[in-house]
């Protein structure tokens, strides 16, 4: 088994596990970051190269989540992703969205922001310990639901999500599905099948960096979505507008695209996904799931009932607990050298698949003193 561990020299001398907020930069990565700057500094790289790169970067998005290149739109973030479908949609009076309590608060701000605009009715599913089951999703479902939003892992809670069983419950009523995976792409396996629509950032699980997030939109949903905002990458000839005063948008995702991307963040996706296919995501799932479990295990054994699923099909690489002492143990951690996310109420860890058993162990120490400290 090949130690990878020497590909993240930030992991040295301290125990990282918070890739939910962000992952550890690789060395693969920062190599293609410094390769960007150093042609960009010699004036050696030009747009027909950043180009080529783009065009590469977004056949690999495609390849890892099992779909064709046109369903794939590069945006700036997940919360641009969510808004272009959101305000894409026919909306008329009397429709109403679903959305849940999981969701990160972006993408729920968004979906107010939509029903106070349009007078959309906005359904807000409530979790039950840390989990919404499909039936609780289809109880909130109707005729009039236009689209379901769900995260296939909660940032929250840490709950993976059945995306056929909430695909299936958007369509029997004729409604779509929008789908965050920015907590799940990179860390488990993750199949377009029937989900009609996929937002994601790049600078978690997929190991790149700030700036860059994909959003994938199934062909045949295409026509289904006109862009909110325009630009002259969305347009199919965009020089030809200035003498016919007419346009015509991409008959894929692009159409959603607006203007130069951040093509730092490009070269940093291409290269990290080409790292995680040398990594292969069958030994990446294997390892977040057997880290994971560990950290579920060790928190149980603390006399913790975390909010993630114990079961492995419901959970993925974050695991989290409510506490009201969440910032003097996230304080104590963060003293020992264990870095995890405490906010909210909620300590949150996350490993991936470069941390190691000796870490989930060690943070299980702190945390044992940890809660001695402020007698629990």
């Amino acid at each position: 088994m090949t130690d990878w561990r020497d590909e993240f020299p930030g992991l040295c001398g301290r125990v990282y596990l918070n890739t939910a907020a962000g992952s550890c930069l690789g060395r693969t990565v920062a190599a293609a970051l410094q390769q960007y700057t150093e042609e960009k500094l010699q004036g050696a790289i030009t747009p027909t190269e950043m180009q080529e790169v783009e065009a590469d970067c977004r056949q690999r998005v495609a390849a890892f989540i099992g779909c064709s290149a046109p369903e794939i739109a590069l945006l700036s973030s997940t919360t641009e992703c969510v808004n272009a479908i959101l305000y894409g949609l026919p909306w008329a009076a009397g429709d109403n969205l679903v959305v849940t309590d999981l969701e990160f608060p972006s993408s729920i701000i968004a979906c107010l922001h939509l029903g106070r605009r349009l007078g959309v009715e906005v359904r807000l599913v409530r979790h039950t310990g840390g989990v919404v089951t499909p039936a609780a999703l289809a109880a909130h479902v109707d005729d009039r639901t236009r689209l379901v939003v769900i995260s296939h892992v909660s940032y929250r809670s840490g709950y993976r999500a059945d995306l056929e069983a909430a695909a299936d419950c958007a369509h029997d009523h004729g409604a779509l599905l929008l789908v965050d995976a920015s907590q799940s792409v990179g860390a488990v396996p993750l199949a377009v099948g029937s989900v009609d629509f996929i937002a994601a950032c790049t600078r978690k699980w997929l190991l790149a960096t700030h700036g860059l997030a994909f959003l994938y939109c199934r062909q045949d949903r295409i026509d289904a979505v006109q862009p909110f905002y325009a630009g002259w990458r969305g347009a199919a000839a965009p020089p030809t507008v200035v003498d016919t005063l007419d346009y015509a948008f991409h008959d894929d995702a692009r159409r959603f695209e607006t203007g130069l991307l951040d093509y730092t963040a490009v070269y940093t996706l291409h290269a990290a996904l080409g790292f995680l296919r040398q990594v292969g995501m069958p030994y990446i799932t294997e390892r977040v799931l057997e880290l994971s479990g560990r950290v579920h295990g060790g928190l149980t054994g603390l006399g913790i009932t975390p909010l993630t699923p114990r079961d492995p099909r419901q959970r993925a690489g974050i695991v989290s607990f409510e506490t009201p002492h969440y910032q003097r143990l996230g304080d104590a951690l963060q003293a020992a050298g264990v870095q995890v996310w405490y906010k909210e109420g909620r300590v949150r860890i996350s490993p991936h698949f470069y941390n190691t058993p000796a870490d989930v162990e060690a943070c299980e120490t702190a945390l044992a003193e940890a809660l001695a400290g402020v007698g629990v």
